[in-house]
């Protein structure tokens, strides 16, 4: 019974790392939105649904009041927190401007230099890794040249660059992703007097692949952070003891 358990968890993780995750995005004239997809269950993220209307208080019963009130006093801490926010980057500006003034501009102080190195590396090769696992389905962009009001030999040049982006374009999107579908063109209407473009994809990724690429490296970016720290340990411990000697 406790083998078939363990074989039943096991096979529930492996059908769960094969399911693809994704994300759609479009832009068009109607504006853009974003969804996530994870199997047959997709969200829509952006923009948001706008809030619906507030029930006037003498129409709302007394758990719908107490909630209502809740709410308000969420509101109330959060406004309080942003007036905070913006006394203390008040604050920062005008210690700046002050700085600026006596001719000391103040730096922010820098971090770890060789801790850094090792971490580009690791985001480098986690890229690299990511190339083979992350995927376009489907990638669409129609750029329109507008030609209405313009000088015809002009509007022709200019669809001609178009062209040129949209190559050195492609060129840079097939080294970052597996591209399996893709529209990609240019064309020019002397009707419109607007450059216009429309611009499709859905990337996806499975979450196993997900899951095994951020233990994978995250791991190996904490194990790098946590050596420089005790290395920087070591060496303020030295520092002390020398100038206790």
């Amino acid at each position: 019974m406790a083998l078939k358990i363990i074989g039943g968890i096991v096979l529930a993780f492996i059908l769960l790392g094969c399911i693809p995750v994704g994300a759609t995005a479009e832009y068009s004239a109607e504006g853009y939105w974003v969804a996530i997809k994870a199997g047959p269950i997709s969200i829509r993220i952006l923009p948001k649904k706008p809030k619906p209307e507030p029930v006037p208080e003498d129409e709302l019963d007394d758990k719908a009041r107490k909630k209502k009130e809740k709410q308000k006093k969420k509101e109330k801490k959060k406004k309080e927190k942003q007036k905070q926010k913006e006394r203390e980057k008040k604050e920062a500006e005008k210690k700046e401007a002050e700085a600026a003034q006596s001719g000391k501009p103040q730096e922010k102080k820098g971090g770890n230099l060789p801790m850094f190195k090792e971490l580009i590396g690791l985001a480098l090769e986690a890229q690299s890794s990511l190339r083979k696992k992350l995927k376009l389905k489907e990638m669409t962009l129609h750029l329109t040249i507008g030609g209405g009001g313009w000088d015809p030999a002009k509007s022709a040049i200019l669809y001609g660059r178009a062209w040129a982006g949209l190559g050195n374009l492609w060129t840079v999107l097939e080294r970052v992703f597996i591209i399996k579908k893709h529209d990609v063109w240019a064309d020019i209407d002397f009707l419109t007097p607007e450059n216009t473009i429309y611009a499709r994809a859905t990337a996806t990724i499975t979450i196993g692949a997900v899951v095994k690429l951020g233990v994978r490296y995250g791991l190996r970016a904490l194990r790098i952070y946590l050596r420089h720290r005790r290395r920087k340990k070591k060496a303020n411990q030295g520092s002390v003891k020398k100038g206790g000697k």
